[in-house]
């Protein structure tokens, strides 16, 4: 297991359930002069195991409810998922209501196959609604100078 500081750990398993975390000492020598560094490994990967079974660890997607509310409301009507997207989008009260739900947790439980819809549908119908503006040719169009203003350019004179 190699935990987010990408340091090297040995991972002991009994009944397909992870016991204990050991450092790996397989890291090569910087220069023959100097100490050994190994082993290497912080309390993060010393605690792999607390992560992999903590209660608070996602198991599954989740999506803010009053969202997939909508959604579903919304797919029983349009049998297309980017006109059921537009619905929602076209209303300001249903658009209103999930917006206001933003940062205030109340998560519920969905699918891969459900979000990976949504998302989709979402990305489609903003490029349909706003264009492909993450395009190269629409930067074309823009001028855009990169350069320090003249105030910050004083300094250097």
């Amino acid at each position: 297991m190699n935990c987010t500081g990408s340091c090297s750990w040995k991972i002991y398993v009994k009944n397909g359930l992870v016991t204990w975390e050991t450092q790996q000492t397989d890291y090569p020598r910087t220069r023959p002069d100097l100490p050994n560094h190994e082993p290497r490994g912080c309390p993060r990967g010393a605690s792999y195991s607390w992560y992999l079974y903590s209660a608070n660890r996602l198991k599954y997607p989740l999506a803010r409810k009053r969202l997939i509310e909508l959604w579903r409301e919304a797919l029983a009507q349009h049998l297309d998922p980017v006109l059921a997207w537009d619905s929602i989008m076209q209303d300001p009260a249903k658009t209103r209501s999930y917006k206001a739900a933003r940062g205030k947790g109340g998560f519920v439980r969905s699918s891969w196959k459900e979000l990976n819809q949504l998302i989709a549908a979402a990305n489609v119908w903003t490029i349909k609604h706003y264009g492909r503006t993450a395009s190269p040719a629409s930067r074309r169009s823009r001028r855009c100078r990169w350069s320090p203003t003249p105030r910050a350019l004083a300094i250097y004179r």
